[in-house]
């Protein structure tokens, strides 16, 4: 029930420096949420909604405004420093299509709360506790997956297979796909 994070803070909190343990407190107190995100701002950070509060918060997080679509569902750790807030990096990107089986699985522990308990606090605790089985529904949603049949326009089906050339002419062939603006090169005589 402990997390390893406490217990190295505590075992250790006489010997780390000031931004060592300042860095580790913050670690310890952030609080884990399924978050949507509402809004970004281009190499600034992500307004997220926390989906089980409704509270907004604002994330300072460059790399992810750039790579992150709005309406995306993700379970995150959202820590604290002096000037806002920040993602820790353990990050679940939520796929559209499990959105609402995770939703369902939080509602269900969240209803196992006793009455009087609900807090935003609480409410965390209950998505931190649920942790391993939203990752244990989300690996069995894919466990059995098949790629489904692909067929041409003539309805015959897409056989997928890797096919090796041997070329009569190897310097024309490399001189016509480096000049070709859909293929890079990849290495000598290997093109994508």
């Amino acid at each position: 029930g402990q997390r390893y994070l406490d217990l190295y803070l505590r075992e250790h909190e006489g010997h780390l420096s000031t931004s060592v343990r300042s860095v580790l407190t913050m670690l310890s107190n952030a609080h884990v949420s399924l978050f949507e995100i509402v809004e970004i701002e281009p190499d600034k950070g992500l307004w997220l909604e926390d989906r089980i509060t409704g509270e907004a918060v604002f994330v300072r997080e460059r790399l992810g405004a750039r790579q992150e679509n709005e309406g995306a569902l993700m379970l995150a750790w959202v820590g604290t420093v002096p000037d806002g807030h920040v993602l820790t990096g353990a990050i679940t990107e939520i796929p559209p299509a499990h959105a609402g089986a995770v939703l369902d699985l939080i509602d269900r522990e969240l209803r196992r709360t006793p009455a009087g308990a609900e807090s935003p606090d609480s409410a965390h605790a209950t998505v931190q506790r649920t942790l391993p089985q939203i990752h244990r529904l989300l690996r069995a949603a894919v466990s059995n997956w098949k790629m489904p049949k692909l067929l041409a326009p003539d309805g015959e089906e897409v056989q997928h297979c890797h096919a090796t050339y041997e070329l009569s002419d190897p310097q024309e062939a490399r001189k016509r796909l480096a000049a070709h603006p859909q293929f890079e090169p990849l290495a000598e005589g290997r093109f994508a």
